[in-house]
């Protein structure tokens, strides 16, 4: 992208000469994630009846945060897949800082703004600013988006940090022989993710041949390869130590 390229507006040319192109797209994205977060705000039920986990999740954080008294697994999927108990601690953190169900709410709102951003950094990076633009409008208008803000729910906390490890990985990407650090954090936030809910392994494999060749196109060493496994199993050790 050429910073210094100047759009031209028409009429507005006449009172407003040049406008740099820069400003306009962080314009853009600014204006969208402002109408996003209020738009979703809108969509929050207020009350311990927006779903059974969703409730169970919450006393189960509330219970952390007001005894101190840790767990050692997370939640159960299919009464089979135990995941680790990060997401609670996620919870409980949150809790710490303002007791209430609400605070879970809005903090999934967040969580669901950052994909928001990550998808117009991914398309930018990869396509062009206008593709950015059109995925990121569509993103943030979705009606499956603004059911995900709803109500704080593992999925959709793994969803912000998958995101960015996908953010990271196109930064990455588009890098030449500067991007080993962006690979290896990326491959942190995907193990985060998994930590946090475990359906996020099932792209395990095609995880594993992306961040493979993006560190081939770095011309990265054996070393960057053993750091960049050797951070994520870190990561998922450390979430899944009882």
């Amino acid at each position: 992208m050429e910073s210094g390229k100047e759009y031209k507006l028409g009429w507005i040319a006449t009172y407003v000469p040049a406008i740099n192109r820069v400003l306009l797209e962080n314009i853009f994205i600014i204006l969208l994630v402002e109408y996003s977060f209020i738009q979703r705000l809108t969509s929050i039920y207020y009350g311990l009846g927006s779903g059974v986990d969703v409730s169970m999740h919450y006393l189960i954080a509330s219970h952390i945060q007001r005894y101190k008294e840790f767990i050692l697994l997370g939640p159960a999927h299919g009464n089979i897949w135990m995941q680790s108990p990060l997401y609670f601690y996620l919870l409980a953190a949150l809790l710490f800082a303002k007791p209430g169900i609400v605070t879970l709410f809005k903090a999934n709102i967040l969580l669901q703004i950052v994909p928001l951003y990550c998808l117009y950094i991914v398309a930018k990076r990869l396509f062009s600013p206008g593709t950015a633009y059109c995925a990121a409008l569509l993103f943030a208008f979705s009606t499956v988006g603004l059911a995900l803000s709803g109500a704080m729910s593992d999925p959709y906390a793994s969803h912000a940090f998958l995101s960015i490890c996908y953010a990271l990985l196109a930064i990455a990407w588009t890098r030449k022989k500067s991007g080993i650090p962006l690979i290896i954090a990326s491959v942190i936030a995907y193990a985060v993710a998994c930590s946090l809910y475990i359906g996020a392994f099932a792209i395990l494999p095609l995880m594993a041949v992306l961040f493979f060749f993006a560190l081939r196109r770095q011309e990265a060493g054996k070393e960057s390869y053993v750091l960049a496994a050797l951070s994520g199993l870190f990561i998922l050790g450390l979430a899944h130590l009882h």
